[in-house]
This record gives C-alpha cells, structure tokens and sequence, in this order.
C-alpha cells in the first residue's frame, strides 16, 4: 500500500506551487517547547516545513505515509524554499491551535509519529568507578595442629598481579606426606571480552552428565564474573506510548523497582529487574497533568538460558594430576575437556560437551528453554571407556512464583557409562530423582520432598520428607521435618525440630531434636561469628545420643593482621588443637601484615594520619596504623567496592578533596586506595607599601597570592590586615592591589607543623609613581 501511495505520488503533478512568506512563532509539540519556527497562517490551516516538523521529532513510517498522502490531497508550496506541510491534510494524527493573541502555536500529535525512546534500567557499572592496575603480592599461610603443639600442618599461598597477569601457586606441609605443591598457574583475564585463560594447573567441569577434574595445561573460558554488571540472561521488555512528556514507575510484583522521566512519544523500558520464576510487571504512567494510565504484563523469568547470541565455553586441554596434596608432579595421561552453550533464541539455549582420554570418550548435546509453564534443562550423552560403551540422560524441570515454587529432575545413567571422573567399573546412581514442591507464606514456608536414588553396587535409598520454618518473631525461628527413609529394603522414619533464637546481630543459639537411621538426639549449639574487622567469636555445641554424650567448641579471635583458634573437645579429652593464619601484601614499596588475603584486597592510605575508620561497602574494617595505612583483605574482585574514610577522624588542621572511591581490583589482586589529605596552614599578617622613603598602609585594598599551582585571595583590612586560608609552605608570587596602583613581591610560607602563621609586618617596595 505504502510503495503504491509513493508510485502515484511521484506521477501526480500539484495543483499549484507557491513560495510563501512565513512568521515565526513558538511552537510546542506535546507539551515540549520547540523553540521559534517559520509558519504559515491560511485560511484557518497552518503550513509548516517538513524538515522544521522533522527536526521536531516526527519520524516512522505512518509519518512518511501521512506526507503522501498530504502531497496528493493538497498543494506543493514552499517555505524559505523548503517543502511546507499542511497541518490540516494530518488530521486526525495532528491537532493544533493557534493562539494569535499571544503568538503561540500548540501541537498535539499521536505518539506513534515520535521518535522512539529507549530507557536502560538495568543498573550498571558506577561512573566513577576505578580498575586498578596496580603490582601486588600477598602471601597467606595457615598452620595448624591436630593434637595439642604437635603434628602441626602448614598451608601457604602466594600471588603476583600486574596489569591483568596472575601468577598463582599453593603449598602445603602435612605430617604424614611431608611438603607437597599445591597450584600452580598463570592465569591471564581478558575483562574487554569476558574471557579467562589459564596456563598451568587449573580444574575443568563441563555439564550434569560430564566430569570434573584436575589438570596440567592450557584452559580457556567465558567468564561473566569478569564483570558483574554484565546480563547474560535475556533481558525483559516493556513497551508503552506516552503523549506528553510523563513519568513511569515500573513494579515488580507489587514493589517499586524504578521511576523515569520519558518524553512524548513511543518507549522501550529494556532490561527490566525481575526476580527468577513467574511474576507480575506493571508501569504506571503519568502525564504533565496529572493523568495516570497503568499497563501490567506477566512473565516467566529464567537464569537458565542465555541472552540471544550469547556464548559460554570452556576448553582444557593438558595431564591428568594425581595424588593432589600429597605429590607435587604427578601428571599421567592426557585429557581433553571442553563444553560450548550458546542463546539460539532468548527462550532456548542449546549446547555440547566432549571429553576425551586414553582410551575414552565421553560426550553430548545439551537444551536449556524456559516457557510460560517453566524452564527445563536436557542433556543426553554417550561414551567409551576401554571399550565398554555406555549411555546417561538428565531432565529437570522447575516452575517458581512468589508463593512457591514446584518440580523435578532425573538422572539416568547405564552401568558402565564413564567420564573423565567416572570409570566404567565405579559405582554410580542408576538413576537419582527428585520431586519437591514449596509454599512460601509471610512468616513461614512449607517443603515436600520426595526423592529415589538406585545405586549400582551399593544399597538404594529412597526418602520422603515434609519440612516447615515459622517466624515467630524478629527474634526467633521454629523448624520442624517429619518424614520416611527407606535403605536397603528398611524403612525407618524421621523427624527433627528445633528453635533458632537471635541474641543480637552476630550470636544466636540452636535447640533441636531429631532421629536418623533409628537413633535420637539433642543438641545445642551457641555461636557467635567474627566481626568484619576486629573482634572474637566462638561456638559451643553440646550432644546428647541416647545416654552418650558429645561436645565441642571454639574460640576465634581476629586482629587487623591475623586470625586465631583454639578449638577443644569437652568429654573425649583429646588435648585442643590451635590454628592461625594471616597474610602479608606488599604494594607500592610497602610490606603490611593483614588477615589471609581471600578475593582481592586494596591498601588504604590516609597518609601520616593514624587512627581513621575504614569502610568497605559501608561496613567498618579497621583504622589506619600510625604510618596513616590499612589493608582490607576481602574486595570483591571486578566489582565496584565502596572504600570510605570517617572525615570526623581527620583532624581540624587537615583537608580531604574526598572521602570515597569506587574500587574494582583484579582477581586475587591488590590495589592502592589513597586519599590525600593536605596540612592546613592559615598565614596573618600585616603589609605596607613602600615608595623611596614613603611607606603606604594599603588599607581595604586586596592582595593575591599565586604559587604552587594555585591562587589565594584576601582583602585587606584598615591597618592593612591579611588572612590567607589553606595555604601550603612554599613561595608565592604576591599582587597588593590599593588606592595608588598595584605593588609585588615574594611571599615565602615556611616549612612548619604549626597550623597558624603570624608573618608579621611585610613590606612590598614599590616604584615611583605607582599610578603612572
């Protein structure tokens, strides 16, 4: 229809062509100031330019559409020899009204003529948030003994990062195999392109029916945690139409999850955040009058499929190790193992895996595909193990709403089915299934359970439970279960209940009894958990087994540079057994003793400031040392961690620019967090301007003090009086502003700890005549 109207439009000759003479008015379209246009008043209709329309925001195809048939139904006239437009031809897609009293045209036009606006809300990286690069190295160790001060036990790790470069290796000393190697690797991240390889020892898994294993080697793999704020899964949508300019707020089950501003025209809200399973979304949208309209959607969301054209992979290639912990270069044979999935659609995700050996093969096509009903998860494979094939399948299946969720999976594998972990000859699960279901209330939740496991060589289980939780109040929480399980042919039943009271935000204590394989028990159980920075915690359980009697405990306490434990039995009498472990990091020339380093860390710096509190992500962790320094042990690698300094801790005679960073180091990296602070320095004093043997007080003139990349401004006062705030030591070049003209000379602040500086009377000589 559209290329037709176009043919006829370009064969028709206009009726009439004229160049007409235009006014300008403001005009506004939807609401929105256009700024001042050349119209056309005539006859009652207005004639405006097409580009001047377009510059406005009318695009699409109906618009292109509407021009057509505008050039067919009317006239060819021009305005500043550009093609004008009749806003009456548009009706009814374009209304207007002419206000000549004050010069002001009014246009309303349908949203689907405006340009399309597309809204993010997703929430995304910081703006300002930082990845270093920086060189570090750390070193954790952890020794332990088993059995009072002997047979102790050694556990070292060592790190090297520099500009995206790992270098990773553990060690271990045990009393019965001596000194081992642990890890060894060089593990090089490509953050641009989300990918991970590893050089050296590295572990490979590949899917439900795969293996998983230690090898020597070369290994390469997507790795979304390379940037946290990266969605892999599909992103939800939402579209709508706004005629003015609007705001929306979007819910998400009920909840408010945003609000924007849109202009007039058509919108896509893109990347809606939605929680896992089924769901309501909702947007409400009110216009610059106070109109509202409210659209709602439902949805299925699942992390289980792939964005479409997304990959994941891993490849690895290179020995086998065995005797990890106990021997330190023992490869054998060589092992290939490698998965790919990839988004065909945002509904379905299909995929493969391989692995191969001496003399084995293993391997198969895999589907992940969520629906309104759920999202399900398939994979079939085959293999050959010295020659005895074998075959496996998985299916799962789960459906989750706000009040629950419900499904399954099964596991079915043949006798001498084998993987890179798996021999054709070792025990396996037939078949595992399980079939469960849950309600989620206010203040409780309610779990069936039911699940079948036939083993090849050993005895089959099956087990049916039902489970409940009840929030009793904020501070605390009653469990129950109560079920049957069946080992072997025998069928016994089981329970356990029990309260969890909350004594305060890190201790809570445990009261429960239960029955298992014939035999009842009660226990107790009181812990406190460590603090993120200094402080101590223990546990204490207590068991009481049918007249036997058990018992253990603990006692922690964690400093800025380690971490200790003594932990004891209460009724075997084995002697206690201690443990510690720390760290130490050098960065930037620094050698710092801290707790085991974990993800990634950072070295704050307030320098020469001793005794100011430290937060990551809102959490204190510690004060400086006396050198002004810290280190925080536990960043998350990648990710925008929030380091702060408390500003009440600096004193009065310093200043900070800042007060927080946004700081995303390197896995198993460091980075150097400084915030620099400057000694504040006040200079008083008076000036006098000195012509041959004349001297001038300069009284309420000005004096401008430049130096040390900056510019310091004071008045002067009756006798000629100075204050110059924030000033560093250092020479200044000094401007005297007065009555008579302009003087200057050189101000020299000396090199003290003092805050305040009385320079006393200076004289600034100046020439003869001044004014002139």
């Amino acid at each position: 229809m559209a290329i037709a109207a176009i043919a006829i439009a370009l064969t028709v000759v206009p009726a009439r062509a004229a160049e007409l003479d235009a006014i300008v008015f403001p005009v506004t379209i939807n609401s929105v100031p256009r700024g001042e246009i050349p119209i056309v008043l005539r006859d009652g209709d207005v004639l405006m330019r097409r580009v001047d329309l377009e510059a406005a925001g009318l695009t699409g195809p109906m618009w292109e559409r509407l021009t057509i048939v505008s050039r067919l139904t009317g006239t060819v006239d021009t305005i500043n020899g550009t093609d004008a437009v009749s806003l009456r031809s548009l009706t009814p897609w374009v209304r207007y009204e002419v206000d000549e009293a004050n010069l002001e045209l009014s246009i309303t036009v349908e949203p689907t003529l405006l340009t399309s606006t597309a809204v993010t809300l997703q929430v995304g990286r910081p703006a300002n948030i930082e990845y270093p690069a920086d060189r570090s190295t750390f070193f954790n160790y952890a020794v332990s003994t088993i059995d009072g001060l002997t047979s102790p036990t050694f556990f070292g790790e060592l790190g090297y990062s520099t500009r995206g470069l790992l270098f990773y290796n553990t060690f271990s000393r045990a009393p019965d195999t001596g000194f081992s190697r642990g890890l060894t690797s060089l593990i090089r991240d490509d953050r641009a392109n989300l990918r991970r390889f590893t050089f050296g020892d590295a572990t490979y898994i590949t899917d439900f029916l795969g293996g998983a294993g230690l090898i020597g080697g070369v290994s390469v793999s997507k790795n979304f945690s390379l940037d946290p704020y990266f969605v892999r899964y599909p992103s939800f949508r939402l579209q709508g139409a706004a005629l003015t300019p609007s705001v929306v707020d979007i819910y998400v089950n009920g909840t408010l999850v945003s609000q924007q501003q849109v202009p007039p025209g058509p919108f896509e809200l893109r990347n809606v955040p939605l929680t896992g399973g089924a769901g309501t979304t909702q947007f409400v949208i009110r216009d610059v009058f106070g109109n509202t309209r409210t659209e709602s959607y439902a949805f299925y969301y699942s992390t289980g499929v792939l964005a479409r054209g997304l990959n994941e992979y891993s490849y690895s290639a290179g020995f086998r190790r065995q005797g990890f912990g106990s021997e330190s270069f023992d490869y054998d044979e060589p092992v290939v193992a490698a998965f790919h999935r990839r988004g065909i659609t945002d509904d379905l995700t299909l995929g493969a895996r391989a692995e191969v050996a001496e003399r084995l093969w293993s391997g198969g096509p895999a589907a992940a595909f969520q629906s309104a009903l759920g999202d399900t998860d398939l994979a079939v494979a085959a293999s050959s193990d010295r020659g005895h094939p074998g075959t496996a399948g998985s299916l799962s299946h789960r459906y989750v709403t706000r009040r629950g969720s419900v499904g399954g999976s099964l596991r079915l594998t043949s006798r001498e089915y084998a993987t890179t972990s798996l021999a054709f000859d070792a025990d396996r699960a037939l078949s595992d299934s399980t079939i469960f279901g849950s309600l989620l209330f206010t203040r409780s939740s309610l779990t069936a359970l039911v699940s079948v496991l036939d083993q090849r060589d050993t005895p089959d289980t099956k087990r049916a439970a039902v489970q409940g939780t009840y929030l009793l109040n904020r501070f605390t929480n009653l469990f129950v279960s109560a079920g049957l399980a069946e080992v072997d042919g025998v069928r016994q039943p089981e329970y356990s209940a029990g309260v969890s009271i909350f004594l305060g935000r890190s201790t809570s204590t445990t009261l429960g009894v239960s029955r298992r394989q014939g035999r009842t028990q009660a226990t107790v159980d009181v812990q406190r958990s460590l603090p993120v920075g200094t402080g101590y915690g223990y546990r204490l359980a207590a068991e009481d087994a049918e007249g036997t009697h058990s018992g253990n405990g603990a006692f922690q306490y964690q400093t800025g540079f380690g971490r200790y434990e003594l932990a004891f039995s209460g009724f075997d009498g084995d002697a206690p057994s201690l443990s510690a472990s720390g760290g130490l990091v050098y960065q930037r020339g620094n050698f710092l003793f801290t707790r085991p380093v974990q993800e990634s860390f950072a070295l704050v710096r307030v320098p020469g400031v001793p005794n100011v509190r430290i937060y990551s992500n809102n959490l204190e962790v510690g004060r400086t040392d006396q050198q002004g320094e810290i280190i925080i042990p536990s960043l998350l690698s990648y990710y925008g961690n929030k380091v702060r300094i408390e500003d009440r801790d600096i004193p009065m005679e310093f200043s900070v620019p800042a007060v927080e960073r946004t700081i995303a180091p390197p896995y198993r990296g460091g980075a150097l967090v400084e915030f620099a602070v400057r000694r504040i320095k006040t200079v008083t004093g008076t000036v006098v301007v000195r012509t041959g043997d004349t001297e001038v007080v300069p009284a309420y003139g000005q004096i401008t003090a430049t130096g040390k990349g900056v510019t310091l401004i004071s008045p002067l006062g009756n006798g000629a009086e100075f204050y110059l705030e924030n000033i560093a030591a250092g020479t200044y070049s000094v401007a005297v502003d007065y009555a008579d003209g302009t003087c200057t000379f050189l101000l020299v602040v000396p090199e003290t700890t003092e805050a305040f500086i009385k320079l006393g009377r200076l004289v600034c000589a100046a020439a003869e005549n001044p004014k002139s």
